[in-house]
């Protein structure tokens, strides 16, 4: 992605920056819900360096299509 770039790439090879990866798919586990009253809880288990926004965004991203599909 960066190759048109390589006076750049350079530079952060320079300053210790190293190439990685991350995976293009989030493990979720021990996921339970539970309502209480209009309240909606959730609990979940994710691997070192995940974040639970990125969880929770797919999860309303996914309700949001399904709301437009009923329209």
């Amino acid at each position: 992605m960066l190759a048109d770039f390589p006076a750049e790439l350079d530079g952060l090879a320079e300053q210790g920056l190293e190439a990685a990866r991350r995976a293009t798919r989030l493990p979720v586990t021990d996921l339970c819900w539970q309502w209480r009253d209009d309240s909606l809880t959730l609990t979940f288990s994710l691997p070192a360096g995940a974040f639970a926004t990125t969880v929770l965004a797919e999860l309303l991203h996914a309700e949001e299509g399904r709301a437009h599909q009923r329209i």
